[in-house]
């Protein structure tokens, strides 16, 4: 939350602290995920749970390999802000079908929303060359330091923010949550 008020007190932000703010909110949102796949793989699939949770990890991760694999020359082509848009776009409408998938209590919708979260999944990537672009090198190291304990916060928080928001409201306003973190 500290990048976020950093990002919010400036009338025009820093590309690195709008890209701090960025893999924050990424992890926060990919740990409240991983914390309800477990409860919905158990209710979605019974006696396939620990079948389902690794499909639904492994497809999250083949994603992630396709995506590495083009992420740095587009960002090159078509520039690190446009990039970081469409991970952002896509991530919230992946995590918006892994909701649906959920309401309509749909493994199979679910194991299919994972594969292009996966491939969106490239923000930090993204936000890695954005500090990288935009720090001297007598502050590069200082700022990718930040960066990633930006997204430590966040894959810390995230869990613990999606297990309550579980536990009170469901696996299914966890993943819109999720979503709507993309949409910030």
């Amino acid at each position: 939350m500290l990048a976020l008020l950093v990002v919010a007190a400036s009338a025009r932000p820093q590309p690195r602290r709008v890209a701090q703010a960025t893999v924050f909110l990424d992890y926060a949102a990919v740990g409240a995920l991983r914390t309800t796949l477990l409860f919905s793989s158990k209710e979605l699939a019974p006696s396939h749970t620990p079948l389902l949770l690794g499909l639904l990890e492994s497809a999250f991760g083949a994603g992630q390999i396709g995506g590495a694999l083009v992420v740095g020359r587009l960002s090159d082509d078509f520039g690190r802000r446009a990039l970081l848009l469409l991970c952002l776009c896509c991530s919230c409408v992946s995590y918006a079908c892994a909701g649906a998938a959920l309401f309509a209590r749909s493994a199979l919708l679910l194991l299919l929303s994972r594969l292009p979260a996966g491939i969106s999944k490239q923000t930090t990537t993204t936000c890695r060359a954005i500090v990288c672009d935009s720090a001297t090198p007598a502050q590069r190291s200082s700022e990718l330091s930040m960066l990633y304990a930006c997204s430590a916060l966040g894959y810390a928080a995230g869990p613990l923010a999606g297990g309550a928001l579980t536990e009170r409201h469901g696996a299914v306003a966890t993943t819109i949550a999720a979503a709507a973190s993309f949409a910030i």
